[in-house]
């Protein structure tokens, strides 16, 4: 077997196997979550600093929806993502939560422009310790 058919059944055994998260059993989106626990609003908070001078409407969390799990580099994160409210395609967030250590690891803020419905220009700002395996797990949920 070749070692990357290896890494791959590993990470997905990984993710079959792993415990649901309180937030994932009550459904709870970001700001439900962070409502009933103080510490994961206080990481919220701190991965999103450098976005809320620009962005006010994430100290409230914007549109949110469920967290989902994704496995990147044998590790299982919680996904959180949320948008603009009444302007979702225009200022987007992805969070990687490490339920483990209690804190967002990673995460990206896209700004796009639209002409129409036509996708004209985005600009990202990565958050938090952001390689390019995490990247890569971030960007298929920025859209």
């Amino acid at each position: 077997m070749n070692k990357a058919f290896q890494i791959s059944i590993l990470a997905l055994s990984t993710l079959l196997t792993a415990p649901a998260t309180a937030a994932e059993i009550d459904g709870k989106n970001i700001t439900e979550a962070a409502g009933a626990d103080n510490a994961l609003a206080a990481e919220f908070q701190r991965i999103m600093k450098p976005i809320t001078p620009d962005a006010p409407w994430v100290e409230s969390f914007g549109v949110t929806t469920t967290p989902e799990i994704e496995a990147v580099g044998g590790k299982v994160y919680d996904v959180y993502r949320g948008c603009k409210p009444n302007d979702c395609p225009t200022e987007v967030y992805v969070l990687l939560y490490d339920r483990e250590n209690n804190k967002f690891v990673s995460g990206a803020f896209i700004r796009s422009q639209f002409k129409d419905l036509t996708l004209t220009e985005s600009a990202i700002t990565w958050l938090g310790d952001t390689n390019t395996v995490r990247a890569g797990a971030i960007g298929k949920h920025l859209y």
